[in-house]
Order: C-alpha cells, then sequence, then structure tokens
C-alpha cells in the first residue's frame, strides 16, 4: 500500500476591538492507494532458441513478485509446426529458490496450444496472491496427445537475475542451466478485494492524535471570542 498524509490547515482573520485576531486549526486526512500493476520480465518474442517437452514432460520458470496483489495472467511462445494441438497443464506456486522439485498438488488450470507458432497468454482463474519479494514459480506439462516447444532467452549477461528456467523430463530434475530463461510476461494487478484493512502504524497514530490535539485547539480559540462577547454583553 502506498499511503498519503494529508495537513489541512485553516486559517480565521477577526477584527474585533480593532485588533485583528489570528485561529488555528489543523485537520489529518490519511489515505491508501493500492500498489499499480506491475510486470515481470516483459514479453520480447525475441529468443535464442526452444525447448521441448514431450507428453508428460515439465519446463517450469522461476519469478519474484514485483508487487503485492494477483498474477492475472502469464504470457510465453510456444513455436512448432510439426505437433497437433493438445491441451497442457499449468501450475503456480511459491516456491523457496532455487526449486528442488515439481510443483505438488492439482493442476491450477490448462490452456490450449495449437500446431501452429503462436504467443500465449494464460489468464489465470481465479488470479494468484503474490507478496512483493517473495519467490515463485510456474510450470507447463505438455498434454499426453501432444508436446511443447517454448521459447527461451539467454540470460547474459543477467537479463533476469530473480528467476530462471528448469525442466523435469524422464523423471530427472533439473535446474543446472540457471542462465537462460523462458521469454516469458508475467502481469501482477492489484487485488480486487483486500481480505483486510491495513491497520495504522504507530507513527501514523501518532500524527492522527496530534491532528486531533490541534484540531479540538483550534475549535476552542474559536469559540472563545463568541463566548466572550455574550458575557461582555
Amino acid at each position: 500500500m502506498v499511503k498519503t498524509l494529508y495537513f489541512l490547515h485553516f486559517f480565521k482573520f477577526n477584527y474585533h476591538d480593532k485588533k485583528t485576531h489570528f485561529y488555528y486549526f489543523s485537520v489529518l486526512f490519511c489515505s491508501s492507494d493500492l500498489n499499480a500493476q506491475c510486470t515481470v520480465h516483459e514479453f520480447t518474442d525475441d529468443g535464442i532458441g526452444f525447448v521441448t517437452t514431450f507428453p508428460g514432460f515439465t519446463i517450469g520458470q522461476t519469478f519474484q513478485a514485483c508487487e503485492s496483489g494477483e498474477v492475472t495472467s502469464i504470457t510465453f511462445k510456444h513455436d512448432d509446426t510439426q505437433i497437433l494441438p493438445g491441451t497442457h497443464e499449468f501450475r503456480i506456486a511459491a516456491i523457496t529458490a532455487p526449486p528442488t522439485a515439481l510443483i505438488s498438488g492439482p493442476v491450477y488450470q490448462t490452456f490450449d496450444a495449437s500446431g501452429n507458432p503462436e504467443i500465449l497468454t494464460i489468464t489465470l482463474n481465479p488470479p494468484f496472491a503474490v507478496t512483493a519479494g517473495n519467490d515463485y514459480a510456474f510450470e507447463l506439462t505438455a498434454g499426453s496427445d501432444s508436446r511443447l516447444n517454448i521459447l527461451i532467452y539467454n540470460d547474459l549477461p543477467d537479463d533476469y537475475p530473480n528467476g530462471f528456467l528448469y525442466v523435469n523430463a524422464l523423471g530427472s530434475f533439473d535446474t543446472t542451466n540457471q542462465l537462460v530463461d523462458m521469454d516469458f510476461e508475467v502481469v501482477i494487478s492489484p487485488a480486487a478485494n483486500p481480505a483486510a484493512a491495513e491497520v495504522p502504524t504507530v507513527g501514523e497514530w501518532g500524527l492522527l492524535i496530534l491532528a486531533l490535539l490541534f484540531m479540538t485547539l483550534g475549535t476552542l480559540y474559536l469559540v472563545q471570542p463568541n463566548v466572550e462577547e455574550r458575557i461582555g454583553k
């Protein structure tokens, strides 16, 4: 969250007994703005080659969340003119980098790929919640009747230092080539329904109390001249 504190100051000039009286009080407003949308590693469509996954094989990519929010879409390129159209599996999860095994648990959702070169964007349903700076991974597993041919990107000179590509084929989990990434893009958007309102910090509570104190004192000063006038009459 990006918090903004606003101070609003009021001034009153009053002519009383040919003298200028100056009254002052202050009000504090605090607002919270949702994080803006961010993108992890923009898709370029300019890779160096492809990694092929045969039926049941998996290719994965690790990344760090650039903001707290929800992953709403992931983009990559599938390029193979010699395969049949197929339905494939997609998984995503929080990890401890580097991962030592495939993501466990059920399939997050499936996606379809044609037998032609195409840029694929998986729109996550539901979106996947992430926390800024934490490590995550997504995986693509080729369906039983087809295969995937995924565009990769040479990570030299350290194009994306916060993640890397890994593969699992024939029972072998391989993370040794950490200088290669998918040519991918992860879009993180603000959470649509935050789980809970954010609690003010100690410093923010101090500013709120101070503003209320100023407002109370200012109100008393504003009221005082009217009281004195009435008593004088």
